[in-house]
């Protein structure tokens, strides 16, 4: 009896160790290229909530025209693959859980973008901008490459429990949530006490 508690345990926590490894790529491949998503909507890609939400231009001024829409594209092969998330004059908030970091692709052509991490806003003219600052207590990485530093990839490092971007000429791909470590050590808790119950029990024996 005890036998086959120990292996349903045990497959329980090989059953989470494959949860807390991978890693959740937000493609948008899943979405059917051309559907508008208009303010206000939430959609579901790769699994992950995200809801069309209003965007501030550089002047200031939030843009609540219900007409803005977020859009399913294909800008070709120079950011990403496959589909990409055009939102455009919106933002994006992503229901990230909690996760250890944050990383996408984008392209951005014009106009200001908005950011958020962790409640800490930002509106800038450019994503490179945040490349070594710190936001919401994350630290910021952003590698620019192609003319103009238009291309590139954003990169958050430390807890994210809220995420939010957008832009007026934004193409993002392959936003990549990090799981949290928390889920990591809760499995290797529960591997040492199944270790020790087992050894406990063989020295009985």
């Amino acid at each position: 009896m005890k036998r086959i508690t120990y292996l349903s345990v045990v497959c329980t926590l090989l059953i989470l160790a494959g949860s807390c490894a991978s890693a959740v790529v937000i493609d948008f491949d899943d979405l059917t290229l051309g559907t508008r998503y208009y303010l206000g909507t939430t959609f579901i890609a790769s699994g992950v909530s995200i809801t069309v939400e209003t965007y501030e231009w550089d002047s200031g001024v939030w843009n609540t025209n219900p007409g803005s829409y977020a859009a399913v594209a294909d800008w070709g092969d120079n950011v990403g693959s496959g589909n990409h998330m055009y939102p455009n004059n919106v933002n994006l908030d992503f229901d990230v859980g909690v996760a250890s970091g944050l990383s996408l692709e984008y392209f951005e052509s014009g106009g200001n973008c908005n950011v958020e991490i962790n409640g800490d806003f930002r509106n800038i003219q450019s994503l490179d901008e945040l490349d070594g600052q710190t936001v919401g207590g994350v630290e910021v990485t952003v590698t620019a490459t192609g003319a103009f530093n238009k291309y590139g990839t954003m990169t958050l490092s430390g807890l994210v429990n809220s995420f939010a971007i957008g832009g007026q000429e934004l193409v993002i791909d392959d936003v990549t949530l990090v799981p949290e470590p928390g889920c990591a050590s809760i499995l290797g808790c529960g591997m040492i006490s199944v270790a020790g119950s087992i050894l406990r029990r063989r020295r009985r024996m």
